[in-house]
C-alpha cells in the first residue's frame, strides 16, 4: 500500500514538472528575437537600376515605417489571442507548505495546550472556466475591431509611403533632366561669347557684347552647381525611402507619358471609390466598434457565472505518506447592483462617439469627391500643357536661329541672341515642369482613388 502512495505522488509531481516545462516551452516560443530586415546590399561598383515598380516593391519590403507597421499589427494578432483567453478555463498547479500557530483563545473552546503548532503541505490542481461573461466575450469583440483598423491604417500608411516614393522618383527625374538643359544653355553661351570675341575682333560689335555673353555664361555655370545640390537633396530622399546607403549610385527608368484618355485608374464612381480607400473603410469599422460598443454597454449590468475546481492531496510535510485526498468544485454566480450610474453614462458616451464618426464619415466622403475632381481636372489641364510648351520650345528655337544670324551680319548687337537664349532656356524648363506636374497629377489621381500603383497603369 505504501509503494502505491508513493507511485501516485510521484506520478503526481512528474506531471506538474511536464505541465510547467510545456508551460515554459510556449512561453520562450511566444518571445521570439525581434530581427531587423537588412538594407538592400550598396553595389559601390555598380549603379542600381531603378524603375518606379520596383521603387515599390523595395518600399514593401525594406522601409522601416512599413516593417515598424508589420510589428505593430502583430502585437494587435497577439493583443487579440490574449482577449479570447480570458473565455478559455484557466488551468493551474499549486505546491505550498505551511506552517503555524493555532491559537484557541477567544474561540469558545478550551484546549490542554493554549496553542498548537501546524503543518501543512498541499499539492492540487485548480481550473476555473467562465461560462457567461458578456464583458469579456466584448473585449475580445473590441480587439478584433482593433486589428482590423489596424491592418487598414496600415494599408493606408503604405500607400502614402508609395505616394511619397513616387513623387521623390519624378522630382529627382525632373532635377536630373535639368542638368541637361543647363549644359545645353551652357554650350549656347560659349558659342555666343566666341562669336562675340569675333565679331568685336573684326570691329562688328562692341566690347559690351563681349561682357554681356561672359555674364551670361557665368550666370548659367552658377545654376548648374546649384543644381548639384537640388540633385543631392532629391537623390537621399528617395534613398532613404528605399533604405539604399547614401553612398549608392542610382539611376532610374524615364517614365512614360500617357494621355489621360488611356488612364485605367480614371473613374467618376464615388462608391467603387470609397471601397478601395483604406482610410474610408478604416473609419467605417471605427464606427462599426462604436455601435458594437453601444450595444454592450449596457450588457455590463449582466451576471456573470464561471464554475470552479480542484483536486489534490494534503499532509503534514512534502512527500510525507500520511495524506489525505483533498477536492473542491463549485459553481459561482456574480449578479451587479449599483455601480454609481457608470453604465448608464458609458452608454451616453459611446453614443456621442457613434454621432461624431458618423460626421466625420460624411467629412471624409466629401473630401475624396473633392480630390478626385479636382486630380481629375489637373490631369487633363497639365497634359494640355506640355503640348503649348513643347510648341513654346520650337517657337524659341527660330527665333534663337534669327536673332544669331542679325548678331552675324551686324544688324543688332547680341542683347536679342541673349533675350532669344534666355527663352529657350525658359521654355525648355517649362516642358520638363509640365511633364513633372502632369506626373504629379497623375499621381494624385491614383491616390484619390485608392491605390497609388495605378499609376503604372
Amino acid at each position: 500500500m505504501r509503494k502505491i502512495k508513493r507511485y501516485s505522488r510521484i506520478k503526481f509531481f512528474y506531471m506538474a514538472a511536464v505541465f510547467a516545462l510545456l508551460q515554459f516551452g510556449l512561453n520562450a516560443e511566444i518571445a521570439k528575437p525581434i530581427t531587423i530586415s537588412p538594407e538592400i546590399k550598396s553595389q559601390k561598383n555598380n549603379v542600381i537600376n531603378i524603375s518606379l515598380a520596383e521603387a515599390f516593391d523595395i518600399i514593401k519590403n525594406f522601409n522601416y515605417q512599413i516593417l515598424s507597421n508589420h510589428e505593430n499589427l502583430n502585437e494587435e494578432i497577439e493583443i487579440t489571442k490574449i482577449s479570447r483567453s480570458e473565455m478559455l478555463p484557466k488551468v493551474e498547479i499549486k505546491l505550498e507548505q505551511s506552517r503555524r500557530q493555532f491559537v484557541t483563545t477567544g474561540r469558545g473552546f478550551t484546549a490542554i495546550s493554549p496553542t498548537t503548532l501546524e503543518n501543512r503541505f498541499d499539492a492540487m490542481i485548480r481550473g476555473i472556466m467562465p461560462l457567461f461573461d458578456k464583458t469579456k466575450y466584448s473585449n475580445w469583440q473590441l480587439s478584433i475591431y482593433d486589428l482590423e483598423i489596424t491592418n487598414l491604417v496600415n494599408e493606408n500608411t503604405l500607400q502614402d509611403i508609395y505616394f511619397q516614393t513616387a513623387n521623390a522618383y519624378f522630382t529627382h527625374i525632373r532635377n536630373i533632366e535639368r542638368i541637361g538643359i543647363l549644359n545645353a544653355n551652357i554650350e549656347r553661351d560659349i558659342y555666343l561669347l566666341n562669336l562675340a570675341k569675333n565679331q568685336f575682333e573684326a570691329g562688328v560689335a562692341n566690347r559690351i557684347d563681349v561682357t554681356r555673353a561672359e555674364s551670361q555664361l557665368a550666370t548659367d555655370q552658377k545654376e548648374k552647381l546649384q543644381q548639384f545640390s537640388i540633385i543631392l537633396e532629391s537623390s537621399l530622399r528617395l534613398k532613404m525611402l528605399l533604405n539604399i546607403k547614401s553612398d549608392q549610385k542610382i539611376k532610374l527608368t524615364q517614365f512614360r507619358v500617357t494621355s489621360p484618355n488611356k488612364l485605367k485608374h480614371k473613374s467618376n464612381d464615388l462608391k467603387k471609390i470609397l471601397e478601395s480607400r483604406s482610410d474610408y473603410k478604416s473609419a467605417q469599422v471605427f464606427l462599426r466598434k462604436n455601435i458594437f460598443k453601444y450595444k454592450s454597454a449596457s450588457s455590463e449590468s449582466l451576471p456573470k457565472l464561471e464554475i470552479y475546481g480542484e483536486w489534490g492531496y494534503a499532509s503534514s510535510e512534502a512527500f510525507d505518506s500520511n495524506k489525505e485526498n483533498a477536492w473542491a468544485t463549485g459553481i459561482s454566480l456574480t449578479i451587479p447592483v449599483y455601480e454609481g450610474n457608470r453604465i448608464v453614462s458609458n452608454v451616453r458616451r459611446v453614443n456621442s462617439l457613434i454621432r461624431s464618426q458618423e460626421y466625420t464619415l460624411k467629412d471624409i466622403e466629401q473630401k475624396i469627391e473633392a480630390e478626385v475632381k479636382l486630380a481629375t481636372q489637373k490631369i487633363n489641364s497639365r497634359y494640355q500643357q506640355i503640348k503649348i510648351t513643347q510648341k513654346k520650345v520650337d517657337l524659341g528655337n527660330e527665333e534663337l536661329k534669327l536673332a544669331k544670324e542679325r548678331f552675324k551680319q551686324g544688324v543688332a548687337d547680341n542683347r536679342d541672341v541673349i533675350d532669344a537664349q534666355t527663352k529657350v532656356a525658359d521654355s525648355n524648363d517649362e516642358y520638363i515642369e509640365s511633364i513633372y506636374q502632369y506626373s504629379l497629377s497623375r499621381l494624385s489621381l491614383a491616390r484619390a482613388t485608392g491605390d497609388v500603383r495605378t499609376v503604372l497603369e
